[in-house]
């Protein structure tokens, strides 16, 4: 099979990279060159099919055909990863007919997302900026509150705000930033782009989406145990619920405490409790 491109997908992918490299500070010629050399080093790849008439369409599908997740798993590191992704979204956008830039554009964002899930970096910034908030708005309300000790409006506002369940939410949300943070990677990080093709910190992306999806993992559990131990679930009275639910027991995790979770994990408590969230999804499935 001839290793080159259909005629008419030359002029917009060379629009395209001239595009490319404006937004990115380098000239087309070398980002139509560096193309140009991925698909020469995935050839067997890229060139394996005829060039369709028009760019195939996936309609449905939420993720790579098999082919292409085959190709992408196939990769020996963060850069070949990063080649290969690309490899797949030319070829998937090169036909008879021409290149389909603004789809592979749109592709080229999708799924770099996707390639970002389990990342903690987007996570720990919205929790910084929630807490923030939530400190300027606990400061106002205090001030407020001071300001007009009788009126109801305020009165209320300040019970409900520094209640001891609204306290404990707020110092859950700070060890869950804490575990982003520290057990994650996520401190002093921050990103703007959510693609993994474009990702800051490169290879080391590989790192942190694979602690996140950890700290990810343990946070549905401790949030798990936060509902049940200390919850307010209406189906709670029910006789096939009630055994899930344990506010009248003895608290045996301190979900406002990094350092009693990180115990946790060693002394066993969190197995109990994921142990129970299992038999839990099993039973609510079953109805």
């Amino acid at each position: 099979m001839r290793h080159a491109i259909p005629k008419k997908a030359v002029k917009p992918l060379i629009e395209y990279c001239n595009k490319l490299g404006a937004e990115t500070g380098r000239s087309g010629a070398q980002v139509l060159a560096g193309y140009l050399k991925l698909m020469k080093k995935h050839a067997g790849y890229f060139f394996s099919d005829p060039w369709p008439v028009k760019p195939v369409q996936h309609w449905g599908s939420l993720w790579l055909q098999e082919d292409e997740d085959q190709f992408l798993r196939e990769n020996r590191g963060y850069r070949d990863e990063i080649e290969r992704f690309t490899v797949i979204l030319l070829k998937r956008n090169v036909c008879l007919e021409g290149f389909d830039l603004e789809r592979f554009d749109s592709e080229f964002n999708y799924y770099g997302r996707l390639l970002c899930m389990g990342c903690p970096v987007p996570d720990a910034m919205h929790l910084r900026k929630y807490l923030r908030a939530l400190e300027e708005s606990n400061a106002k309300i205090a001030e407020d509150y001071k300001l007009h000790p009788d009126d109801e409006f305020y009165v209320r506002l300040y019970n409900y705000r520094f209640s001891p369940r609204s306290l404990m939410e707020e110092n859950m949300k700070r060890v869950e930033l804490g575990f982003l943070e520290h057990e994650a990677g996520a401190e002093e990080k921050t990103c703007e782009v959510s693609n993994k093709s474009l990702c800051p910190y490169g290879a080391r992306s590989l790192e942190l989406i694979k602690y996140g999806h950890l700290v990810e993992a343990l946070w549905k559990i401790v949030e798990y145990y936060d509902e049940h131990w200390h919850g307010n679930d209406p189906h709670r009275s029910t006789s096939s619920y009630a055994r899930w639910y344990h506010a009248a027991e003895e608290d045996f995790l301190d979900v406002t405490s990094r350092e009693d979770i990180l115990s946790a994990l060693e002394d066993g408590r969190i197995e109990r409790i994921a142990d129970e969230r299992r038999k839990y999804e099993e039973a609510t499935r079953q109805g």
